[in-house]
């Protein structure tokens, strides 16, 4: 069984990039365009306009906060905690 992650990989949804000896995801075209027809009220913020989001993430230490933040969030949601 493949993991969810190579799944969207293949899909077209994720896109790996490495930099500083570390792994990272970004949302491909594909995925941001599905979360934006289906739910632009709830995504929009997030991938439109000028946000902290759509910015470089080059410094390591930024890089390693927006990780562990990434862990915390799916934790949760595996744990079945709303968080929006």
């Amino acid at each position: 069984m493949e993991s969810v992650v190579t799944d969207l990989k293949k899909s077209g949804f994720l896109r790996t990039y490495y930099r500083d000896k570390l792994r990272g995801y970004r949302l491909g075209v594909r995925a941001k365009s599905r979360l934006l027809d289906n739910w632009p009220e709830r995504f929009a913020p997030y991938l439109t306009g000028d946000t902290d989001t759509n910015r470089l993430k080059s410094e390591i230490g930024r890089r390693l906060r927006l990780h562990r933040l990434a862990e915390t969030y799916v934790t949760m949601d595996n744990a079945g905690v709303g968080l929006f």
